[in-house]
């Protein structure tokens, strides 16, 4: 049987960055501790009627670090 795992992510923005957001400005966010790998958001302000993939995409790197 596999495991899987699920991340959550909840944020909060500041109306600075709300504002940011509707002038154009992207927002980003880096999560990092040691027992997770490292997340990287970015949040952005997009048209209405896009396709799906204009709103969200997902990248993974697979790369093992060498320690």
């Amino acid at each position: 049987m596999s495991s899987t795992k699920e991340y959550s992510i909840s944020l909060g923005l500041t109306d600075e960055e709300i504002s940011d957001l509707k002038n154009g400005q992207p927002v980003s966010f880096i999560f990092t501790d040691k027992n997770f790998p490292k997340i990287n958001v970015a949040i952005e302000h997009k048209e209405d009627d896009l396709p799906l993939s204009d709103y969200m995409k997902l990248s993974v790197d697979n790369t093992q670090e060498q320690v």
